[in-house]
């Protein structure tokens, strides 16, 4: 199978598992308690505001739950545009003032410099490719289209869930790669025929963003996990997770 049919099935995949999670991701509990909100409202209160609006991307937006807290509680006039891969989600959206884009965070079709910030919360893992290896060259080709579209001295915010043993970021997504491949369903445990995640440590999500010379890094921020249960534990392998935040600017050049 050549690379471009491998990706459009990989593709598919993705389609299929947030098609099927769409509740959860129009519905999400706990988006108020994202890092990311305070950060960039804190950025916005220090910024002068513009002629024209703020533009604010966010890449893999599900319902655009971020988005509209964000729009909620800053006092700037905001353009919110949700880059989203699932179309599905454009009925979904939580604000009737967000943009919403079916498009891939690995290749936008938005232009260069073109946002004031930029985020993305908990997708990395999912740009999955045949090989952890592959996964990688996935997670910094969408750093780089982040930072692509990026206006210079502006800002970008990633929020990812990491895993801080490497063995358990492999063992986890070859078992979810074994799981697709037998179609196993096990929703208790967040098995699914359509769930195919490569989780990163927090080092290696750092060497990916230190490693490209266009972003300088302000915030670099671990947050354990805490009081997990014992199904959460088992889920996870027992092992250190948690979730990472990391606050770039884009380099003048």
């Amino acid at each position: 199978m050549n690379q471009a049919a491998n990706h459009s099935q990989k593709t598919n995949l993705v389609n299929k598992q947030f098609n099927q999670q769409i509740k959860e991701y129009t519905e999400d509990s706990t988006a108020h308690l994202s890092p990311i909100i305070p950060e960039l409202l804190d950025w916005l209160q220090k910024q002068t505001p513009p002629s024209e609006p703020f533009k604010i991307c966010e890449f893999g937006g599900g319902g655009g739950l971020i988005l509209k807290l964000i729009k909620d509680r800053s006092n700037h006039k905001l353009e919110l545009h949700n880059a989203e891969l699932v179309n599905k989600y454009k009925n979904h959206q939580a604000s009737e003032s967000i943009k919403f884009t079916e498009t891939s965070v690995l290749n936008s079709d938005f232009p260069d410099n073109y946002f004031d910030a930029v985020l993305i919360r908990n997708v990395l893992h999912h740009l999955i490719g045949d090989s952890p290896k592959q996964t990688r060259i996935n997670q910094d080709k969408a750093i780089k289209e982040m930072t692509r579209v990026t206006k210079p001295g502006k800002l970008i915010l990633i929020e990812e869930q990491t895993n801080q043993s490497k063995l358990s970021c492999s063992i986890i997504f070859y078992l979810s790669k074994l799981a697709c491949k037998l179609k196993l369903n096990i929703k208790n445990f967040q098995i699914t025929p359509h769930t195919l995640v490569a989780y990163l440590t927090h080092k290696q999500l750092l060497k990916i963003i230190t490693d490209n010379q266009k972003i300088s890094t302000q915030k670099n921020k671990y947050y354990r996990w805490k009081d997990l249960s014992l199904k959460w534990k088992l889920i996870l392998l027992l092992h250190n997770t948690g979730t990472s935040l990391f606050k770039l600017n884009k380099k003048h050049v």
